[in-house]
């Protein structure tokens, strides 16, 4: 179990439970750390409307039978192909060192090696190579699946070909913040269609008048806060990275320096 974002040790029945579960961990470190930062409050706006997703993008009954075994280094080094020319066909996989059991919608997604890379431009020459591919790889996996599962229909073919969505959520989710935040504005499209201006709009709704809003008041206090201390303390004392215990421990020591009716002081007040 991954402990990335606080989330505690347990067991998952299906990937809904899990990604609810990390996204609230997410939020929760969110809300206590980036103290003061004006970027703070729209990073917390794309984590709450990336939760608000997985409804929508994950159903629980798909892992109702269990888990697949996911291979963990699954790359075209990895993958043995036979008849090339004539009827290509996945003949072996090999490398299993990091593997384990995964969700379905994990499991059921293009590897990595045919899929557009979020930092592409939108000419990138390999985007035609990509699609080619996927539409091959959609052909091997429908003829596997309806010679080992006759009955029920190619379900996992189904979920291949409309994975697009859960690799964006999950690309967000787990990368670092760079790779976040060039995979967002694509999942934002990918959910509401590519809309000039529409995803800084969504989040000013949020924020300004929307459901947010409170939360935005709160983020705008620490803002005020941390940029008082910085004037009274120094850049070099109150830097960029802290979090919300680190900061109130900072300025409780030099309490004496600030003005009973500044934006530290309410802050403490609002806090303690």
């Amino acid at each position: 179990m991954d402990l990335r974002h606080g989330i505690l040790p347990a067991s998952y029945s299906n990937a809904a439970h899990y990604w609810l579960a990390y996204s609230n961990a997410k939020i929760h470190d969110l809300c206590n750390s980036e103290f003061g930062l004006r970027a703070k409050k729209y990073h917390y706006s794309q984590a709450w409307f990336i939760r608000s997703l997985i409804p929508s993008l994950f159903d629980p009954s798909l892992d109702i039978h269990g888990f697949p075994l996911n291979p963990g280094d699954f790359h075209s080094q990895n993958i043995m192909i036979t008849d090339i020319d004539t009827h290509p066909r996945i003949t072996a996989i090999i490398d299993w060192e990091f593997s384990g059991a995964d969700f379905v919608t994990s499991f059921a997604q293009y590897p990595f090696f045919i899929v557009d890379h979020p930092f592409w431009g939108k000419d990138h020459p390999l985007r035609e190579r990509n699609i080619r591919d996927q539409a091959t790889f959609n052909e091997l996996i429908l003829e596997a699946e309806r010679i080992r599962t006759p009955v029920g229909g190619p379900q996992l073919s189904r979920l291949i070909s409309n994975s697009y969505g859960i690799y964006l959520f999950q690309q967000v989710m787990v990368t670092d913040q760079v790779m976040s935040d060039t995979v967002y504005p694509l999942l934002f499209a990918h959910v509401f269609g590519d809309y000039d201006n529409f995803i800084g709009e969504y989040c000013g709704a949020l924020m300004d008048q929307g459901i947010l809003k409170k939360d935005e008041e709160r983020f705008d206090k620490e803002r005020n806060a941390w940029l008082e201390a910085r004037e009274v303390l120094g850049e070099d004392e109150v830097s960029a990275h802290l979090n919300i215990g680190e900061f109130k421990d900072l300025v409780s020591k030099h309490l004496d320096k600030f003005n009973v009716e500044g934006s530290v002081c309410k802050w403490l007040a609002s806090v303690n």
